[in-house]
C-alpha cells in the first residue's frame, strides 16, 4: 500500500483564511500538482468524525468544552489519516520541499522529533516528564504521513477516545498541557513509542522531509496567536466535564 497523494488541512472557517495561510495553501498545491489539497472546516470535522467513530466514542466527544475545539482537531487528524491516508499538516505549517521527492513508494509511516538537543534549533522542545522513557522526546504530530489503517494511529485514536471519557483535570491538567497530555503530542507519543518496533515506519528529520512548523517566524506566532484570542493555551476551564473524586 503507497501513501495517497492527498494533503489534509484544517481550519474553523476555509471562508476566512489569514493571508499567509492563504498564500501557503497556494504554494502547497503549486508545489504539489499530482497531490489533492483538501481543507476542512469545523463543521466538516464533526462531520467526519460522526461518519467514523463509533456511535459511543462520537457521544464521548460530543461532551467536550467547545473553547478546547482543538481536541477534536487533534482527534480529526487521526481518524482521517487513518481512513484516507495521505499527509496532514497544521494549517500554519508548510512543505518547502515537493512531497514526491521525499515520500518514497514504500514508505508507510514517517515519524519526526524536534531537533532539540543543546545548540540545536529548537533546544528542549517536546521533552515533558512523562516523555522521559522516549529518547529524543515527543513525536510531533503538527505533519502526519501515513497510509491508511496503519496500526499506530488506530491506537492513537483508542487511547485519545479513552483519554477523552476519563478525563479528570487532577490527572490530565488545563489548558495547553492538558490538551497535550490528553490528545496532542504526549499521547501521540506513548501511543506509539512502545509499538515502534511491531510496526513499519521510517523516521525522518524535519529539515529532510522538508516540513516547517510555522510559516510565520518564532516572533511572527504570537501573531498567529493573537488572532485567535481563544487559543487553547490562554485557558484554564477543565476540558471535560467530570466526576468530583470524594477523597473520604
Amino acid at each position: 500500500i503507497m501513501i495517497p497523494k492527498i494533503i489534509h488541512q484544517t481550519t474553523s472557517d476555509p471562508a476566512k483564511l489569514d493571508l499567509k495561510i492563504a498564500d501557503n495553501i497556494k504554494f502547497l498545491k503549486s508545489n504539489n500538482p499530482g497531490w489533492e489539497h483538501r481543507l476542512y472546516s469545523d463543521e466538516d470535522l464533526r462531520k467526519y468524525l460522526k461518519a467514523n467513530l463509533s456511535a459511543a466514542g462520537f457521544q464521548t466527544v460530543q461532551k467536550l468544552n467547545h473553547k478546547y475545539s482543538v481536541v477534536l482537531a487533534d482527534l480529526f487528524r487521526y481518524v482521517v489519516l487513518y481512513v484516507e491516508g495521505g499527509v496532514y499538516l497544521d494549517i500554519k505549517s508548510t512543505a518547502r520541499k515537493p512531497l514526491d521527492s521525499v515520500i518514497s513508494d514504500d514508505d508507510a509511516y514517517i515519524l519526526s522529533q524536534w531537533s532539540n538537543k543543546a545548540g540545536e534549533q529548537n533546544h528542549g522542545a517536546g521533552l515533558y516528564p512523562e516523555l522521559v522513557r522516549v529518547p529524543g522526546g515527543e513525536f510531533q504530530q503538527w505533519h502526519i504521513v501515513s497510509t491508511p489503517r496503519h496500526p499506530f494511529l488506530k491506537y492513537v485514536i483508542q487511547n485519545t477516545i479513552f483519554n477523552c471519557a476519563n478525563y479528570h483535570p487532577n490527572w490530565f491538567g488545563v489548558g495547553k498541557i492538558g490538551v497535550l497530555r490528553l490528545s496532542g503530542p504526549i499521547c501521540y507519543t506513548l501511543t506509539i513509542a512502545p509499538l515502534r518496533f511491531r510496526h513499519k515506519h521510517r523516521i525522518a528529520t524535519t529539515e529532510q522531509l522538508g516540513f516547517e512548523y510555522s510559516i510565520y517566524p518564532k516572533q511572527g506566532n504570537a501573531e498567529y496567536h493573537s488572532m485567535r484570542p481563544d487559543h487553547y493555551s490562554r485557558q484554564n476551564e477543565p476540558i471535560f466535564p467530570y466526576s468530583k473524586i470524594d477523597p473520604g
